[in-house]
């Protein structure tokens, strides 16, 4: 026996300790989209009386806005694609009258014993007509393709440059 009249017993298990922080739960909800959930809608009005007719209405004045602003933006690219066609029509036309009234003058000046000019005539339109066709073909690549710094010409030939 031990001094102080006690018996030695079972080795005892050590009491465990209670934590000096209690545990800490975080719960996180997300919603994508522009209207919160209907449960979410409901807190709201539980906690702000009205809110959820707020939010609403701010989203159907959200929408409105939206499609007007779509409305206006799809009437001025039909206003700008009409006026790109009236252009092309306009160029084709004075590039026709152009082109006829070379040709009209290289007739005159062959009628007039002048072979030469008429062939200087021609030559001159149809240089200047395919050099307005090129530029005109590289502005439309350059606005369909603006990261392209360089456009190039398609080989016509099978060598390798």
């Amino acid at each position: 026996m031990k001094k102080g009249g006690r018996p030695p017993g079972p080795p005892q298990a050590p009491v465990p300790r209670q934590p000096e922080h209690p545990a800490t739960s975080v719960t996180s909800l997300s919603y994508s989209g522009p209207l919160p959930p209907p449960q979410i809608l409901r807190q709201f009005e539980e906690i702000v009386p009205g809110s959820a007719e707020r939010i609403l209405s701010a989203f159907e004045k959200e929408s409105e806005h939206r499609r007007e602003i779509e409305k206006v933006q799809a009437g001025i690219g039909k206003h700008a694609i009409l006026h790109e066609l009236a252009d092309r029509r306009m160029g084709l036309v004075f590039g026709g009258l152009a082109a006829f009234g070379a040709l009209g003058l290289a007739a005159l000046a062959l009628v007039l014993g002048h072979p030469l000019g008429a062939v200087a005539t021609v030559i001159g339109t149809v240089a200047s007509l395919a050099g307005v066709f090129i530029y005109g073909r590289r502005i439309q690549a350059s606005r369909e393709h603006p990261d392209d710094r360089q456009l190039t010409l398609p080989h016509t030939d099978d060598r390798q440059p």
